[in-house]
């Protein structure tokens, strides 16, 4: 597909598009200082959101009001116009916020009793109730909600080998595999129909996508090699890319020592001519 540079010269790292895909949030070092900085995408304009000189990995609010973010111990948030002071939202062990549901629960990561990271949900209500999702003696991490909110896919060690898995959403149960081999950092296409990993092909990293039904019940129904990404910069456990909410561009973060946030676009004929006219 053809890449469109958005944003250079700087360690760029976990890239989110905003629910209107008008901009991007994310994180980098400048003067040793790691903040959440966001990106407008028409303007093209760099905006600092965090102070604290420890803000990474945002998340966006599904109303796109607010970015929260990982900040020393806990989980912060702002006004995504950067507007009045950030809020402490959860302090305790190491924990991350990975997706947010409209209302205001946060599905994240935490460091569980065996000191490996489970998937958790954080409450909305003043009490701040950390509750374990999925909590074995491995590692889940990398949680990520589907559209229709009955599905989170995410990723365990569980097997010796990092994979992408699918449980449904909140009640768990029977979990289905979805990566053959390694599979790591997933993310949802903004229709439900597809989940994007990072696999390999004969060795090299590819971006996969895994076609799915994901209504009632949920089934893998093939799995896709779409590009080599190994000139991007992977942020395993967690997504260092993302999926544009209208589904036409991924943000990705080119390696080098200072990197480039470009756009991938036109992918999916790309992957039609090497299919012999057929679908990703």
């Amino acid at each position: 597909g053809r890449r469109e540079v958005v944003a250079e010269k700087r360690r760029f790292h976990s890239p989110r598009f905003s629910p209107d895909g008008q901009r991007l949030a994310m994180d980098f070092i400048q003067e040793g200082s790691r903040d959440v900085w966001t990106l407008d995408l028409r303007q093209r304009t760099l905006s600092r959101l965090s102070f604290e000189k420890d803000g990474h990995d945002p998340v966006w609010s599904p109303d796109g009001r607010w970015i929260y973010y990982v900040h020393a111990t806990g989980i912060w948030r702002r006004r995504a116009d950067g507007g009045g002071t950030a809020d402490s939202v959860y302090m305790g062990s190491y924990a991350q916020a990975l997706e947010l549901e409209k209302d205001g629960t946060i599905i994240g990561a935490a460091n569980g009793p065996n000191g490996k990271f489970d998937v958790v949900r954080l409450s909305p209500d003043s009490a701040r109730r950390l509750t374990p999702l999925l909590a074995t003696p491995y590692t889940e991490e990398a949680a990520t909600l589907s559209p229709n909110g009955r599905w989170l896919a995410y990723t365990s060690d569980e097997t010796g080998q990092t994979q992408v898995y699918v449980a449904s959403y909140p009640a768990g149960g029977a979990k289905v595999l979805v990566s053959q081999g390694s599979g790591v950092e997933p993310r949802w296409s903004p229709d439900g129909r597809t989940l994007y990993y990072q696999g390999e092909r004969d060795g090299v990293p590819y971006l996969y996508a895994a076609g799915v039904a994901a209504g009632a019940d949920f089934a893998v129904s093939g799995r896709t090699p779409l590009f080599d990404i190994s000139q991007f910069e992977p942020a395993e456990p967690h997504a260092n890319w993302d999926v544009s909410p209208d589904g036409s561009r991924f943000v990705m973060v080119q390696q080098g020592p200072l990197t480039e946030m470009v756009f991938v676009l036109n992918w999916p004929e790309e992957v039609r001519r090497q299919n012999g006219g057929r679908a990703p």
